[in-house]
């Protein structure tokens, strides 16, 4: 990992070197280092060399220089019926690398599966290439009437080792090599065997082989059908929404080394922790592969590596370039329940495969022609985003009535806060209906195969229980001792806030720390819920979220309610749990032995609230709002809105409200930011005195860290007498949330005890 002056150093190179500015947006794949924009086909050629030259340089390493390798033989040294019709034919192929340097030459093994045609046939099929550890794919390839070829570039079986031996001057790293070896079977499909149809040539592998598979149809034209299957980061999910504040895989938490088999340049190492100084990302590629068909698809759970709102951003600039080229309707993503292993439906990438060769079946032409939607099958294909990804706050500000008109300055802070968020109450925003939980009392995640598929489960030595709260939303409490550990003694709680962790909600990856473990292994129970628009709820946020609430509400006001609910559910777990006027209409007085009455009881005045991310940005707006939490712990969660211009690195008030469609109304101070009506200080000052724990890295992508630090001594004066209680710690280093910053936050919430 690099230190804070490597990483100044390596900003200010690339912007002197293409005249770059970071952003958290991703470069524009039609506008050229020059700055002059890309308005038409002819032009794209020329735009395609930058976007290669770039994503070689910042990723995938040099390829060979051309011609490639020559094939020197071809030799069957196996064939056997594999069924019914068809017949399995392993080829030795044997190349001259003798132009690359020190390997003179390279052989790999191809295997080739196909329906055998009756003589004299001259029939041509399509092709559908894999590595070898998908084999059984290139055996269903021959069913749906495929040619199947398995080439020997992957874990399994690997020969891109000897061409990178082979071509020491080319710096391709081994993702990079293993799509070479797919070209260099290709140049014998195409020369030497018969029955491959040229214009139908698909390729598909499932996580790192999908990234090879996509890297493959970029560098490689003939390549004409792509489905990447959870490639993950950086190609299908590029790290500017892959950091540690997404909870997924960056550079140095994916395990990018210089030493050693490398998937990726080890220079990409300078952009961890700050992948907007990235002078090209992975949707580089994806752009590349345009006009041809391209798919990626994703779980909408994966903990891996395959972020969703991650890939939509990546499918929504290279969209652009498809529509430039003439094929709107690509890329497109298919979605399936579950994480990174486990649902992958192989039928439906080859009904994307059939439907981009025209392949669909004269009944499926008719359905189509008939207006019959048919969800995930090769009857329709459409681009779908289930995140704020797909939010245009243009678009939202053209055709949205809502309440634009600000309280004025002297209004209370309380008042212009609910006004920015929309949130319900006396200010703005939807009618505010009032209730201290739900009308139930069941636990709604009870079963072990959600918490076990979302990785919620406690563990050794925690005790776990599920619940309803709210609008009908399902918690999980976390405590030490047991489950009847001291339960009518009451003790402290903590409300913990997820960061931008569309995929995985409250449960961490890549090297990110357990927090609602750690929090109760530390004594506390630990209350934790994936936010609107996250986790198990990421299909409710972005423009279903505004298609449903226009301009009345936002999704970080909803997250502000949600937090005010878990306060409502600690409430009626203290010792108010019996209080029948307070909490028995909601429920939770309700006998239930077995469920949350195995909760320990509360003690109503030590409930805290800690975040990290956008989960410390929502813990500031809760407990400036809501007297009845008793601190608050934010982890990289703000910088202050009046300085935050749109033309920073950190992307400006735009973050919150286009970006992450977080706070729309935002948008309207979007050339005065100076004018937004609160800001932080005004938040702390509300909080104050009671415990706050500002936690800042210096390297934070989210913010300015003069700013941020500038803000909390303008704050200080509010704490009076009580200044020790607030606490700012800025530690040198990046936006993460791991051990260090885990024993500060246990540290914190122990000197309250």
């Amino acid at each position: 990992m690099l230190g804070a002056v490597a990483m100044a150093a390596a900003v200010v190179l690339v912007v002197a070197v293409s005249g770059f500015v970071p952003s958290p947006y991703l470069n524009p794949l039609l506008i050229f280092q020059n700055g002059s924009v890309v308005t038409s086909g002819a032009e794209w050629p020329a735009r395609r060399v930058e976007v290669s030259t770039l994503v070689q340089s910042t990723l995938l390493g040099t390829m060979p220089d051309n011609p490639p390798p020559t094939l020197n033989s071809h030799q069957v040294i196996n064939r056997t019926s594999a069924g019914d019709g068809v017949v399995c034919t392993f080829v030795e192929l044997v190349f001259d690398t003798s132009g690359g340097g020190p390997v003179p030459t390279v052989s790999l093994t191809v295997e080739i599966l196909e329906p055998v045609d009756p003589p004299g046939s001259k029939a041509t099929r399509p092709v559908f290439m894999t590595q070898w550890n998908h084999r059984q794919w290139a055996v269903y390839a021959v069913s749906r009437g495929y040619i199947g070829v398995v080439y020997p570039a992957s874990d399994a079986k690997d020969v891109a080792p000897l061409f990178q031996k082979a071509y020491p001057k080319a710096s391709f790293a081994l993702i990079a090599a293993r799509a070479y070896v797919a070209s260099r079977c290709l140049d014998f499909l195409l020369t030497c065997w018969s029955g491959v149809d040229p214009t139908q040539i698909a390729v598909s592998g499932h996580s790192r082989n999908g990234k090879q598979s996509l890297v493959f149809a970029a560098l490689d034209t003939r390549v004409t059908a792509v489905v990447g299957s959870s490639p993950g980061s950086p190609i299908a999910a590029p790290y500017h929404f892959t950091s540690s504040n997404f909870y997924g895989e960056g550079p140095r938490t994916g395990g990018v080394t210089c030493s050693g088999s490398k998937w990726w340049l080890c220079s990409s190492l300078q952009y961890a922790g700050h992948p907007e100084t990235m002078p090209m990302d992975g949707h580089g590629v994806v752009g590349m592969i345009a006009p041809r068909a391209c798919a990626i698809a994703t779980g909408r759970q994966d903990q891996a590596s395959d972020m969703v709102f991650a890939g939509e951003q990546n499918i929504k600039e290279a969209a652009k370039v498809y529509a430039l080229l003439g094929t709107p309707q690509y890329p497109v993503n298919i979605y399936r329940p579950g994480q990174h292993h486990g649902f992958d439906d192989i039928t439906t990438y080859f009904d994307f495969f059939d439907h981009a060769f025209g392949r669909v079946s004269p009944y499926g032409q008719a359905m189509t022609a008939a207006g019959v939607r048919t969800h995930g099958s090769l009857l329709q294909w459409t681009r779908t985003y289930l995140t704020a990804a797909g939010f245009d706050w243009d678009t939202f500000n053209a055709t949205t009535v809502y309440d634009r008109s600000p309280p004025p300055a002297s209004a209370p802070v309380s008042d212009r806060v609910r006004w920015l968020l929309a949130l319900g109450g006396k200010v703005g925003g939807e009618l505010g209906v009032f209730s201290m939980g739900a009308t139930y009392g069941e636990e709604s995640e009870g079963s072990s195969y959600i918490p076990g598929m979302m990785n919620h489960v406690a563990g050794s030595g925690l005790a776990q229980q599920a619940f309803s709260f709210g609008d009908y939303l399902s918690g999980e409490m976390y405590w030490s001792g047991g489950s009847n550990a001291n339960l009518d003694r009451p003790r402290p709680a903590v409300i913990w806030l997820h960061p931008y962790s569309y995929n995985t909600g409250y449960a961490p990856a890549y090297m990110q720390a357990y927090m609602h473990k750690v929090i109760a292994q530390a004594g506390f129970v630990t209350m934790a819920f994936d936010q609107v628009g996250f986790g198990l709820r990421n299909n409710q946020g972005g423009n279903r979220f505004y298609g449903q609430h226009g301009g009345n509400a936002s999704l970080m006001g909803h997250m502000v309610k949600d937090a005010m609910a878990a306060v409502d559910f600690l409430t009626c777990r203290s010792e108010l749990r019996n209080n029948a006027s307070l909490c028995s209409q909601h429920g939770y007085t309700l006998p239930n032995a077995d469920g949350i009455d195995r909760i320990p009881v509360i003690d109503l005045n030590r409930i805290y609230i800690m975040g990290f991310s956008l989960g410390g940005n929502v813990a500031l707006h809760t407990a400036a709002l809501d007297p009845r939490i008793a601190g608050v712990a934010s982890f990289a969660g703000f910088t202050p809105f009046r300085t935050d211009t749109n033309d920073k690195p950190t992307g400006g008030i735009k973050r919150l409200y286009d970006l992450h469609a977080l706070i729309p109304r935002l948008g309207l101070f979007a050339q005065t930011p100076s004018t937004v009506p609160y800001d932080y200080d005004d938040l702390l000052g509300e909080i104050a005195p009671r415990p706050t724990f500002i936690y800042s890295p210096t390297g934070d992508r989210d913010a300015t860290h003069a700013d941020v630090v500038q803000c909390v001594n303008t704050s200080r004066a509010a704490w009076g007498a009580r200044g020790d209680l607030l606490i700012q710690a800025s530690p040198d280093g990046v936006t993460k949330m791991e051990t260090a910053e885990a024993n500060a936050a246990v540290a914190w919430l122990k000197s309250l005890a």
